[in-house]
């Protein structure tokens, strides 16, 4: 039996963990439902409709259950998402701190010129040096885009870092930028911190809830309830931004 559309649901937060990824899950009820209804959406984020008076406890148990699907559909997305046809040329939309810019590729006809890459006026401008071969543009083009991501990367993070560091009572990090394929950061035990450069594609808010969540893992190397408990004093708000990274995260890629 299918959900009224027109039914207002009233959605709940919870979480399930596969393997030593946790995952945000969704969670309504409707007396409209005998069994549950599992989604996974564009953005990797599931939610689930289950029937009126279901444990929540039970409801995780049961999407818990579903791992092995669960994930086989977040990777379809993240293919899907990557299969988008990128040219690196003139006019293509790029993110970067949540907004979109225009790529303007310039090709540079003097020996004197090198490659460059800068904003201006609201576009990402990357200047081609003339002796790049026409084939191998789009990705010199790539490149310098990855290069000019990552110099960002490093100086926002540095700043957010040190910031929810000085929160925790834990001293400055070394902040180092790399390029994870399913992760957004991490902590190791001597005290430094690793980001991936995409994160400074999203909105400043999302960028600071990954800076505070590896933070965080400075005092508490896991995800047990004493780190859930320090990141809500620095961040009251960061179950909402967790949410919308694992919905909009898919979409920061190059």
């Amino acid at each position: 039996m299918g959900t009224n559309k027109h039914q207002r649901l009233r959605w709940q937060q919870a979480e399930i963990t596969i393997g030593d990824t946790v995952i945000p899950l969704s969670v309504a009820r409707t007396e409209n439902r005998e069994t549950l209804a599992l989604s996974v959406h564009p953005g990797g984020d599931v939610s689930v409709v289950a029937p009126k008076g279901e444990r929540l406890s039970r409801i995780v148990d049961l999407v818990s259950g579903k791992s092995e699907w669960i994930i086989k559909q977040q990777e379809y997305f993240r293919q899907l998402h990557r299969s988008w046809p990128r040219k690196f040329i003139s006019g293509e939309s790029y993110y970067y701190m949540g907004r979109q810019f225009r790529l303007k590729v310039k090709r540079s006809r003097s020996k004197s010129v090198s490659a460059n890459t800068q904003m201006i006026a609201g576009r990402v401008e990357v200047t081609v040096p003339h002796d790049v071969p026409v084939a191998k543009q789009p990705e010199f083009v790539r490149q310098q885009m990855i290069g000019w991501y990552r110099e960002r990367a490093a100086s926002r993070l540095k700043v957010a870092a040190n910031r929810y560091c000085q929160a925790i009572g834990t001293d400055t990090p070394k902040v180092l930028i790399r390029d994870f394929a399913r992760r957004w950061g991490s902590a190791n035990e001597n005290g430094r911190l690793a980001f991936n450069w995409r994160i400074v594609m999203a909105p400043r808010h999302l960028i600071d809830y990954v800076a505070a969540h590896e933070a965080c893992h400075l005092i508490h190397n896991d995800h047990s309830a004493d780190f859930w408990h320090l990141l809500e004093r620095i961040m009251p708000d960061y179950e909402s931004r967790r949410i919308r990274l694992a919905i909009e995260g898919a979409k920061f890629q190059l």
